[in-house]
């Protein structure tokens, strides 16, 4: 049956699932980058939720005490289990009440201001090769049988050990063929991705559509070359992906398309094959509605004892080799093709508060890497409570992290230390003169987290206004700013402002800048914590002398910024006045 006979069924149903919550649309910006509609640049921070099982959706995700901890801890994205066998449980029905589900569900989590990926999630593809059925099982069954002999599990006598060596069964593999090449077979998959898009692409806060979860490799026992991942992304999964999109844009012109390679093709020779995004031959604006979504896991670590610490060679081949080769390959695929990227899983690890414990260390150097490259991700798949609900502490302080949620500019640089509380954060502004006063970088602080006894931040320059609300920090440029090239730092330090500056002389840090201005004298004081120099305009440098040995008006600035007299008549050559602080008190 093909999708001309499935429309009607659903089409009664389309209207009813629209979104009750504002949020803005999501794009993508020239740089790549999400973007809402006031061109702010978008950072998400989230987790996987993925049913196998009906009713193809966790209940515990509708748990609003639950919800308003996930806001609270900064998740703001969740990557969703679409499940075809959910939406298509026969050849000739399309299960209207999963869909209303869905639909509530997503409505939900946009009251929480959380976004959703609907994920089409498949691992093993079904049922029939022990797993659960991503694929539905009835066009499972009706695949041109294996040859006699190759039965799954063939080559292996038994159901392989473990999970992922079922992709290297015959049946497999085969299966996988059938679905990227058979016309019959992946039409059906193209009228799941347009009841999809028929039901939910007016919703503001789906995020996007990801065609399929980890797509397997196909039969290499055919063809050898069907292992290989650029084989496949060039010549079988961007054909298929193409027609998927055009289904789904039958409906939905707007909602971002989220692509997957074969899991390997992000750090093995040859790449992902992408040598453009999907659809791109028929619509030129292809690129900036694609985006690239790739998985990073430590594979050395499948079979070890997390909780033991991690060995050198594995945080070499992990931290220093293979991760940093996924972040750089994807970041050249898009610069190449086009489009966006998202890391939307990454795991194995699970923090268990043991800093030197594998569990804990590969975590933290994925989420720094993210940090890094500035990345969106979403976590497979733990959710910061155990199964009772109870909060899982060592995971909320690993995951619930400082970070821009939205910028009025192109970021440069962001690092979050969750041991000492140091973040660090600067970009370049984008905003034109304004007439009002306009927020400019909106923060997410977890202040129970990681700031119990408060926190303080600095920004620079000092015309920037600073606000803190509950969990969120604004950083406000005043009416009558104009657009100019200033880059805007920000730092923020456990305890109170003279603590923040004290340690911002004595201690290495990513970039500070102050500029210290009186009438008696300026020193213009410039520390790069990466090889601990610090540089002045006076003879001699600051570091070298104690604080006390400062001028005493140099000093007062220091500890007492906001009463610091500048002198309204010094013409702006002279240089910016000193950073602004803030200091936000406990709760």
């Amino acid at each position: 049956m093909g999708f001309n006979v499935l429309i009607p069924v659903y089409l009664l149903y389309a209207y009813a699932l629209h979104s009750v919550h504002s949020m803005d649309k999501i794009s993508l910006n020239e740089n790549g980058l999400f973007t809402d509609a006031k061109g702010r640049v978008i950072l998400l921070h989230g987790f996987n939720s993925v049913a196998h099982d009906r009713p193809w959706f966790d209940k515990q995700m509708l748990n609003r005490t639950r919800l308003e901890m996930f806001r609270n801890w900064g998740i703001n994205v969740v990557r969703l289990g679409m499940m075809w066998t959910g939406v298509m449980p026969s050849r000739s029905s399309v299960d209207t009440e999963y869909l209303t589900n869905m639909g509530k569900l997503v409505d939900l989590l946009a009251e929480y201001g959380i976004y959703v990926l609907l994920d089409m999630h498949q691992d093993q593809l079904s049922s029939r090769f022990d797993s659960y059925d991503g694929i539905p099982p009835w066009l499972v069954d009706d695949l041109p049988p294996v040859p006699h002999g190759y039965e799954y599990p063939w080559p292996f006598s038994k159901r392989p050990y473990p999970y992922f060596k079922d992709y290297f069964t015959y049946a497999c593999t085969e299966c996988a063929e059938q679905l990227y090449t058979n016309a019959t077979v992946y039409r059906y998959w193209g009228d799941f991705w347009q009841i999809v898009a028929k039901n939910f692409g007016r919703k503001n806060s789906v995020l996007g559509y990801e065609l399929i979860n980890e797509p397997p490799m196909s039969n290499f026992y055919k063809d050898y070359r069907h292992i290989l991942a650029a084989y496949v992304g060039r010549n079988q999964l961007l054909p298929v992906y193409d027609y998927l999109v055009r289904r789904i844009r039958m409906e939905d012109s707007e909602t971002l398309i989220f692509y997957e390679p074969l899991t390997y093709g992000v750090f093995t020779p040859g790449g992902t094959g992408f040598d453009r995004v999907p659809d791109a031959l028929t619509d030129s604006l292809a690129r900036t509605k694609s985006v690239l979504s790739y998985h990073y896991y430590c594979w050395p670590i499948v079979e070890a004892n997390l909780s033991k610490p991690m060995p050198w060679w594995v945080k070499i081949a992990c931290d220093k080799l293979l991760l940093p080769a996924v972040m750089r390959n994807t970041r050249k695929t898009i610069g190449r093709i086009g489009g966006g990227r998202f890391l939307t899983e990454f795991g194995y690890c699970v923090p268990d508060g043991n800093p030197t414990s594998i569990n804990t260390m590969e975590c933290a150097a994925v989420l720094s890497k993210a940090d890094e490259e500035f990345q969106s991700w979403t976590y497979w798949d733990t959710k910061c409570l155990d199964e009772f609900g109870n909060v899982v502490t060592a995971q909320v302080n690993a995951f619930s992290r400082v970070y821009p949620v939205a910028t009025l500019g192109n970021p440069i640089k962001m690092h979050f230390d969750q041991e000492t509380g140091d973040f660090f954060y600067s970009f370049l502004p984008v905003h034109k003169q304004n007439t009002n006063a306009t927020i400019i970088a909106e923060i997410f602080v977890p202040k129970s987290v990681h700031y119990p006894d408060g926190y303080s931040v600095g920004v620079e320059p000092s015309s920037m206004q600073l606000k803190a609300d509950g969990n969120m920090l604004y950083i406000i440029a005043p009416a009558g700013t104009s657009q100019n090239t200033k880059t805007v730092n920000i730092h923020i330090r456990r305890g109170k402002s003279w603590e923040f500056l004290w340690s911002s002389l004595f201690k290495p840090t990513d970039v500070e800048l102050f500029s210290l201005q009186t009438r008696e004298k300026k020193e213009e004081v410039r520390y790069n914590g990466g090889n601990r120099a610090l540089h002045s305009n006076l003879t001699h440098s600051v570091l070298k002398r104690p604080m006390m040995r400062l001028s005493p008006a140099v000093r007062r600035q220091i500890l007492f910024p906001s009463e610091t007299k500048v002198d309204k008549d010094e013409p702006k050559s002279a240089g910016l006045p000193f950073s602004r602080l803030l200091y936000v008190p406990a709760e």
